[in-house]
């Protein structure tokens, strides 16, 4: 019988939350990405930021991390999604095809 969420949570002294947002890393996450958050360099919070984009861009926001100061990464992260969202609307107020 395989342990549930909770027991799980419990095993590694996290709350359900956590333990979820970890599962939703390690599923979307590239395996760099998945890597970085095991060995520490890059926090749960800041892997889950980065999720909404695909995995090359996981890869070269995690090249660039190294060049940007530990409190500035996430500010960072949600210019480039807030770049992102901006080009896919005006793509789609002039009908364009976005992927």
């Amino acid at each position: 019988m395989h342990p549930t969420v909770d027991q799980l949570a419990t095993l590694a002294g996290v709350s359900r939350r956590t333990m979820f947002n970890a599962i939703k890393v390690r599923r979307n996450g590239c395996d760099e990405l998945i890597a970085a958050g095991i060995d520490g360099s890059v926090s749960l919070n800041l892997a889950l930021a980065m999720l909404p984009f695909d995995h090359p861009s996981q890869r070269l926001i995690l090249a660039e991390l190294p060049t940007i100061p530990p409190k500035r990464r996430l500010g960072f992260i949600k210019i480039l999604l807030g770049g992102v969202q901006a080009c896919t609307a005006e793509s789609s107020q002039h009908g364009e095809r976005t992927q």
